[in-house]
């Protein structure tokens, strides 16, 4: 892959990848419990000074080495996440996760597609197949 069309850079929260070609980020979520909204917050701040000019992008979200996440973290990301995410993928590890992470979408209204997977490309494949052309 063309390394111009490829941008990573960290925040507290994870590792991201943008794919500017095909317009998406892959964000890989660290091991950790982030129970503080000042974490979000300073990862929103970074999404938003790296990704400036190419906002809303479709997302994915790996939290397969995530412990958990506030109820408070969950609300700010679900208020917030309008003004980056065109549609969200989240990648979690079983079907049992699917089941329970399919729960909390419901609890966590957003105005963007957001979907659950155990398999990354099918997760690309999905964001490739959405209409964005509303947002």
């Amino acid at each position: 892959m063309n390394s111009t069309n490829v941008k990573v850079f960290k925040t507290p929260m994870a590792e991201i990848t943008f794919y500017k070609k095909e317009k998406y980020i892959y964000q890989k979520y660290l091991s950790k419990n982030f129970a503080e909204v000042k974490d979000i917050e300073e990862h929103t701040q970074i999404l938003s000074r790296e990704l400036e000019g190419f906002l809303p992008v479709a997302t994915i979200s790996d939290i397969r080495e995530v412990k958990g996440f506030s109820k408070a973290v969950r609300d700010y990301g679900g208020n917030t996440s309008s003004k980056l995410a065109l549609g969200l993928a989240v990648i979690i590890k079983s079907g049992l996760s699917k089941v329970i992470g399919n729960i909390g979408t419901q609890l966590v209204r957003t105005d963007y597609p957001t979907r659950l997977f155990t398999n990354v490309d099918k997760a690309v494949e999905w964001l490739g197949s959405l209409d964005y052309t509303n947002r």
